[in-house]
């Protein structure tokens, strides 16, 4: 840590570490990779999606918090806050989980089943996972 001019405290190189944001992308891996948590039908499956969200967002708050300017960090949250709101939203609003669940076997269906949408979504996340994508694969 290191103190700026305007009396701000920078988190230095020691605190922080490449390691330490990988373990918080890898708490993440079961959503993007586990077929029942890609697009939760069930109860028990929202549930563990939730649990998994709240163990990464918790991660990565501290990172951010530790590792990033307070400019960083906000642009971070800025870039996120729509995600955060609809996962907070999905574990905390009873209502809005019953109307989710409702819906989320045809979701689930045309998103990952190989005659829609699935071999698409295997393959960006084949792209992601193993490091190689770059942004116009992924958007176009």
């Amino acid at each position: 840590m290191k103190w700026q001019s305007d009396g701000a405290l920078v988190p230095g190189p020691e605190t922080c570490s490449d390691e330490q944001l990988k373990k918080c992308a890898d708490s993440a891996e079961p959503l993007y990779k586990d077929p029942e948590l890609v697009v939760p039908d069930n109860s028990k499956s929202v549930n563990k999606v939730c649990s998994l969200w709240n163990e990464l967002t918790s991660c990565i708050k501290s990172y951010t918090s530790r590792c990033m300017t307070r400019q960083q960090k906000s642009e971070f949250d800025r870039a996120f806050k729509d995600p955060i709101v609809s996962m907070s939203t999905l574990c905390q609003d009873q209502d809005y989980r019953k109307e989710y669940l409702h819906h989320a076997p045809c979701v689930k269906k045309i998103s990952t089943q190989g005659t829609y949408c699935g071999n698409q979504y295997r393959y960006l996340i084949d792209l992601v996972s193993g490091g190689s994508a770059n942004i116009k694969q992924i958007c176009w």
